[in-house]
């Protein structure tokens, strides 16, 4: 499982690494109490609501509470009520929850995606916008250069930045002061190691390709190919969806094709967040990998031969 700010993630696997099963569901952990340090009562409903969903889902596939490695990230590292939620999803489902540190977030999606993009000698910005908290990784084929996480995930930004439902032109021109302010680690890295490629992992990445694809292809719906986990998101594609989301209104945005109504807020500030590093590094495609955090675990369980503890 990947507790994520504003999504869960459940993935099911044998012992020789095939899928079984797979389910998201939307928490929006983050709403009303990350900015303080909490995760709000509303939220931790929604929270239980999704282990029920997944229990059934684990009681179907014959999965024990002492076989799920569930970790948790930035909303849970930051709240000071972490440790009675996690009680009471352990109470509730029988799960013990991990919370992993930004660093190894960072690893973890970097090994996912390396999984589903073609890598090469080029070095690549890869970059995981979550609601808590953002990754960032430079690395090529053979080798990690840098990698950080950074406590300015979408929900952070929507807080600060987008109180309404609309976000404003002078808003936008702060948030990319902060984002200058908040990331000199990610300049100098960048200054050293020269990314030639920008590759954004899952979660508001793939719904930049939905509502790219559903724009190219003129429909109302896209599905994602079952064996493609790697997308390529060209200039004027990229700028085509940025335009439609950026400064909309909620109304326009609920209708827009490809995007789903509980991204239709978040997709705001992650596609600011998108241009801010297409306009800063000199990276104006956008590469996509359907692959993150929970395939990067899903590897590591499997090298380490722990897909089941007792």
């Amino acid at each position: 499982m990947d507790l994520g700010t504003n999504t869960f993630h459940l993935l099911i696997f044998d012992a020789s690494g095939r899928d079984i099963h797979r389910r998201s569901h939307p928490v929006k952990m983050g709403e009303g109490g990350i900015s303080r340090g909490q995760i709000a009562p509303a939220a931790q409903e929604r929270i239980l609501a999704a282990f029920a969903l997944f229990s059934q889902d684990l009681a179907q596939y014959r999965v024990p509470a002492t076989s799920v490695q569930a970790v948790a990230t930035s909303a849970f590292r930051a709240a000071d009520n972490a440790t009675a939620v996690c009680e009471a999803i352990r109470q509730q489902s029988g799960i013990e929850i991990q919370i992993i540190d930004g660093q190894e977030e960072a690893a973890l999606i970097a090994a996912g995606v390396q999984q589903a993009v073609p890598m090469d000698e080029r070095p690549a910005l890869i970059c995981d916008i979550g609601g808590g908290s953002i990754e960032f990784i430079l690395c090529d084929a053979s080798q990690t250069y840098w990698q950080g996480s950074f406590e300015i995930g979408a929900q952070r930004m929507l807080d600060k930045f987008m109180p309404g439902t609309t976000l404003l032109p002078e808003a936008l021109a702060q948030l990319w002061a902060w984002l200058d302010a908040q990331l000199p680690d990610l300049y100098q890295a960048c200054a050293e190691q020269a990314p030639q490629r920008f590759i954004g992992a899952a979660g508001a990445f793939e719904t930049l390709v939905l509502m790219h694809e559903c724009r190219q292809r003129q429909a109302a719906t896209f599905r994602f190919p079952e064996n493609q986990t790697h997308f390529v998101v060209d200039a004027a594609g990229f700028e085509a969806v940025y335009e439609d989301l950026i400064f909309s209104e909620e109304s326009v945005r609920q209708a827009l094709p490809g995007l789903a109504g509980f991204r239709a807020q978040m997709m705001v500030p992650a596609t600011a967040l998108m241009q801010w590093v297409r306009l800063r590094f000199g990276l104006p495609v956008v590469e996509v990998s359907t692959y993150t955090l929970q395939q990067g675990l899903k590897q590591s369980l499997l090298r380490r031969g722990t897909y089941q503890r007792s």
